[in-house]
C-alpha cells in the first residue's frame, strides 16, 4: 500500500541543523569546520554500523576529508543531533570552491539533507 509506505518512517534519515565554514582561507592554510546534522531516521548512527559525514560537490570529492568518521564508542541516538568537527586544509591554488556534505551509510546509502552549498575563497 502506498499510503503506509510514505507513512512508514526510515530507518536512515537526517536533518541539517548548522554548520561553521571558513569562507576565505590562504592557500594551503589549515582551520576547521563543524558540521551538525540531527538522525530522522528509527536506526541510531555508529562507526561500527558504518555511518559517516561525506563529500559532496562533486560527490566523493577528497578536497576537505572525503569521509568523516563517528567516534569509535559514539552513539548518535534517533533524534539526537552529531557535531562533526574536522581539520580542513585548502588547496594549493588560488579559487573558490565548493564546500558541501551529507550522511552516508557506506555501502548503503546516501541519505538525509545536503548541506548548504558553501563556496570558500581560497587567496
Amino acid at each position: 500500500d502506498v499510503l503506509q509506505e510514505r507513512n512508514t518512517p526510515f530507518a536512515d534519515g537526517a536533518v541539517f541543523v548548522g554548520q561553521d565554514v571558513p569562507i576565505r582561507l590562504a592557500a594551503g592554510a589549515s582551520s576547521t569546520a563543524k558540521v551538525r546534522v540531527k538522525t530522522a531516521g528509527t536506526t541510531g548512527w555508529t562507526q561500527a554500523g558504518l555511518y559517516r559525514l561525506g563529500s559532496q560537490a562533486p560527490q566523493d570529492n577528497g578536497r576537505w576529508g572525503g569521509r568523516i568518521l563517528l567516534g569509535s564508542s559514539e552513539t548518535i541516538p534517533p533524534g539526537g543531533v552529531k557535531e562533526f568537527s574536522f581539520p580542513i586544509t585548502a588547496p594549493s591554488a588560488p579559487g573558490t570552491y565548493a564546500f558541501r556534505w551529507r550522511m552516508v551509510r557506506e555501502g548503503v546509502a546516501w541519505f538525509g539533507d545536503l548541506t548548504p552549498l558553501v563556496y570558500v575563497e581560497v587567496i
